[in-house]
């Protein structure tokens, strides 16, 4: 079930990342249907946009179609995992979930 897999996925902290005193990080990277990005969660937020390709977003639990321009809100405590269909160039920024409010 998903709640088993969830056990069992990498959970991104946020100390392990970034200096702690940082407030943002922001990464631009390429994933393909070969490479994709693996489930994981995190202890921190995380924005996300698609600047090329199309895929599938999967989020705790849930499958999404996701192409170029699409924009993504990560809570933490979610799971997600990308999967491409040829190649896909994303922009991150991820920050402490303090920063919310």
């Amino acid at each position: 079930s998903f709640y088993t897999l969830v056990l069992l996925i990498e959970i991104l902290k946020w100390r392990n990342i970034v200096a702690p005193a940082e407030m943002y990080h922001i990464s631009r990277t390429q994933k393909t249907a070969r490479d994709p990005l693996r489930p994981h969660g995190h202890d921190f937020a995380e924005l996300f946009w698609i600047d090329a390709g199309e895929g599938t977003h999967i989020v705790n639990g849930q499958a999404f179609p996701i192409a170029t321009g699409d924009l993504a809100f990560i809570r933490p405590g979610d799971f997600h995992s990308i999967q491409p269909i040829d190649v896909l160039h994303l922009t991150n920024l991820a920050f402490p979930h303090d920063v919310l409010g």
